[in-house]
């Protein structure tokens, strides 16, 4: 007989710590939609998608290139569209 336990935690962030949270979240939403318009706008106009790669490379690029990108206080978004390539790849640029 297999026994399944599971464990609840609360988040209790002090004000500075909420922040941050939401800081990295509204990072990692900009990142992902921003990832997701430059596929749907290449499948549209080419009928394929980028590769997890070539999405990472471009993302990178337009760091350097675009002032509106530059997030202040160090917030990381390259994490969501490296922390899992396969499900970057598969998720973010062949939704329909």
């Amino acid at each position: 007989m297999k026994v399944t336990q599971a464990y609840r935690f609360a988040l209790d962030p002090s004000p500075a710590q909420e922040r941050a949270l939401r800081s990295h979240a509204g990072a990692a939403r900009f990142a992902w939609n921003w990832g997701l318009a430059r596929c749907l706008e290449r499948y549209e106009a080419e009928r394929r998608w980028y590769s997890a790669i070539d999405l990472h490379k471009l993302w990178n690029m337009a760091k350097k290139t675009d002032p509106t990108l530059a997030w202040p206080g160090g917030t990381r978004t390259r994490n969501v569209l490296t922390k899992n390539r396969s499900a970057t790849s598969t998720a973010l640029c062949r939704t329909s």
